[in-house]
C-alpha cells in the first residue's frame, strides 16, 4: 500500500480546528484550493467588512478595506491574507458601499492650518481662509495679525 501526500489534508484539519475553537465564525463560505490555501468568502455582507476584521483578530494579520467604483455603483471589499498554524488563509467580503462618492475632479476645500478660527467651518466661505488662499498670502497673514506688510521678503 502506497502513501500519497494530500496537500489539502493539513489545511482541512486546521480549518476544522479553527471552526471548533471559534464557533462564532459564521457566514463565510470556506474552500481549500489544490495547493492547500484556505479561502473564506462572503458576498453582499451587510457589516461593511466587519467579518474580515473579526477573522483578523483571530488569525492575525491586517485586513485591507477598499472601494471599487463603476459608474454610479460602489462596492466595498475587505480582504485578509495571512498564515495561521502554518496554513495560508485568504479571506474576503464584499458589501454595498453607502458613502456618497464625489465626482472625479471634485476639489475638497479644507480650512487653512493658519486660519485662527478654532471651530469646524466652511473654508470656502470663511473670509480668513479665503484671504490666506489669496495670491499674496504674506499680505493676508499680515492683515490677520495686524502687522504692516511692506512687500518683498519679511
Amino acid at each position: 500500500m502506497s502513501k500519497h501526500c494530500n496537500p489539502q489534508g493539513s489545511p482541512a484539519q486546521t480549518l476544522a480546528a479553527l471552526l471548533v475553537a471559534h464557533p462564532e465564525v459564521v457566514g463565510l463560505t470556506w474552500s481549500i484550493d489544490p495547493s492547500g490555501v484556505i479561502h473564506g468568502v462572503q458576498t453582499a455582507e451587510d457589516g461593511h467588512g466587519r467579518i474580515v476584521d473579526d477573522i483578523a483578530a483571530i488569525l492575525g494579520g491586517t485586513p485591507v478595506h477598499t472601494t471599487v467604483n463603476r459608474d454610479d455603483d460602489s462596492v466595498g471589499l475587505a480582504s485578509l491574507i495571512t498564515v495561521w498554524h502554518g496554513v495560508n488563509f485568504e479571506v474576503w467580503a464584499s458589501y454595498a458601499e453607502t458613502t456618497p462618492r464625489r465626482p472625479l475632479g471634485t476639489v475638497a476645500v479644507l480650512p487653512s492650518p493658519a486660519c485662527p478660527a478654532k471651530d469646524a467651518h466652511n473654508a470656502a466661505t470663511c473670509p480668513r481662509c479665503s484671504m490666506l488662499r489669496h495670491p499674496s498670502q504674506r499680505a493676508a497673514r499680515a492683515a490677520l495679525s495686524g502687522l504692516p506688510w511692506q512687500g518683498g521678503a519679511r
